[in-house]
């Protein structure tokens, strides 16, 4: 029912192959593959899928400018993400595979045991959503001092704050957090665990300590997705919240 073959070099007679092969085809994702413009004559039935990804293809209608422009009520991966090296907290969106745009940053903190909360989405007045993608902003808990957190509005970078701190990571492995933190996992609706783990380069440069990164697993345990960014994030994360794709 769901094929994923982004990034491939699967070709058109390779999806026509598949397709017939397939009949209860749910999903394809077809994204930077080397798929031509003459997909869909090679495979008429492809319109009968009800979700094909062709954004990065030869095959992508002019129109499609956004990789999830095809899929209806359905808002892309974002990432709240706390840079523990200089003290921010970044809010990240999907826009294609392995890609991400910055829709708002928070630095200058100054306090290392920084944690933030997604809050929930907002809509920005006078926008309408276009086939479920908004904008992506929404409300963020930032955590500002032991005693001291913040509301913050990403869009208009409003802020609010109050006394008490009910954002700090949770110290018990046992507990159930909206965030990953180290090796505590943020558990998604799909039944996927996305955690904060080292990634080893090889080799590392001398004295240098392994940069961490998300990764999700599924319920076997196999590594499904996994995101690190040096550019961004040098010295990697603290701690991270997947908002997940929503429907």
């Amino acid at each position: 029912r769901r094929v994923h073959l982004e990034r491939t070099r699967v070709t058109d007679d390779g999806v026509a192959a598949l397709v017939e092969r397939a009949p209860k085809l749910h999903y394809l994702n077809l994204h930077s593959t080397a798929v031509t413009a003459n997909l869909k004559a090679a495979v008429p039935s492809l319109g009968a899928i009800p979700e094909v990804i062709l954004f990065g293809t030869k095959a992508a209608p002019p129109s499609s400018t956004h990789p999830f422009a095809r899929i209806v009520a359905f808002q892309p991966r974002r990432l709240l993400c706390v840079d523990r090296a200089t003290q921010r907290v970044v809010l990240l969106r999907e826009v294609g595979l392995d890609t991400y745009e910055l829709l708002w940053e928070h630095d200058g903190l100054g306090f290392e045991g920084l944690a933030a909360r997604w809050l929930g989405g907002t809509r920005s007045e006078g926008v309408e959503k276009r086939k479920g993608i908004d904008d992506g902003h929404g409300r963020v808990a930032v955590q500002l001092s032991p005693t001291t957190f913040a509301h913050i509005d990403t869009r208009s970078r409003a802020v609010q704050s109050k006394a008490g701190s009910p954002l700090a990571p949770p110290r018990d492995a046992g507990a159930r957090a909206p965030w990953a933190h180290g090796v505590h996992p943020q558990r998604l609706r799909s039944g996927h665990r996305v955690m904060v783990m080292p990634w080893n380069e090889s080799p590392l440069p001398e004295g240098a300590a392994p940069r961490p990164q998300i990764v999700e697993k599924n319920a076997a345990g196999e590594i499904v997705w996994t995101f690190t960014d040096v550019e961004r994030f040098p010295q990697g994360f603290r701690s991270v919240q997947v908002i997940e794709r929503t429907r």
